[in-house]
C-alpha cells in the first residue's frame, strides 16, 4: 500500500469542514459574502482531490467492488432521506417535501435528481465510472483522455440540469 500524502489529507479535511460549516444556517445567514466565496471552491476542490485519489489501476471486477463502497451507502441513505421527506416533509413545511414516492420516483431521484445531501456520492460514482472507462479502456494520449472525460461529464451534467 502506498503511503498517504498528509497535505492532501489535510486539504480534504479542510474542505469537509467548510462544507459542514456552511451548511449550518446561522453561518449562512450571518456571513453571506464569505459563504459565496467559499462556495466557489470548497466542493470542486473536494471532488477534484477525491478524483485524483481514485485508483483506476484495477481490473473491472475489483474497480466495481470499490464503486460498491460508494453505491450502497448512497442508495441506502438517499432512500431513507426520500422516505423521511415523503413521510414528514409536508408536516414540517420542508422545502423539499415529496408528495409521491413510486418506484419510478425513487429510480429517477437515485439515478438523475438526488434530493438529499448525498448528491456528492452520486457525482463521485458517475465521474468514477467515466474516469475508469475512458482512462482504462481507450488507447490515446492522456491529454485527449482528459478532454474526452471532461466533455462526457459536462454533457451528462448539461443533460440533467
Amino acid at each position: 500500500m502506498q503511503q498517504r500524502i498528509a497535505e492532501i489529507d489535510y486539504l480534504k479535511g479542510v474542505m469537509i469542514i467548510l462544507v459542514v460549516m456552511f451548511h449550518l444556517v446561522a453561518l449562512d445567514i450571518a456571513y453571506p459574502t464569505v459563504r459565496m466565496a467559499v462556495y466557489t471552491f470548497h466542493v470542486p476542490v473536494f471532488l477534484i482531490i477525491s478524483g485524483y485519489l481514485t485508483n483506476i489501476n484495477k481490473n473491472p471486477e475489483d474497480y466495481g467492488k470499490s464503486l460498491l463502497r460508494l453505491i450502497v451507502p448512497y442508495i441506502v441513505f438517499e432512500s431513507v432521506y426520500m422516505v423521511l421527506l415523503h413521510s414528514f416533509g409536508g408536516g414540517l413545511n420542508a422545502t423539499l417535501s415529496i408528495e409521491t414516492l413510486t418506484l419510478k420516483d425513487v429510480a429517477i431521484r437515485l439515478l438523475v435528481y438526488p434530493v438529499g445531501a448525498y448528491w456528492y456520492l452520486q457525482v463521485l460514482i458517475v465521474c468514477g465510472i467515466v474516469y475508469y472507462l475512458v482512462f482504462h479502456f481507450l488507447k490515446m494520449a492522456n491529454s485527449s483522455k482528459f478532454l474526452l472525460m471532461s466533455t462526457i461529464v459536462y454533457a451528462i451534467a448539461y443533460s440533467v440540469r
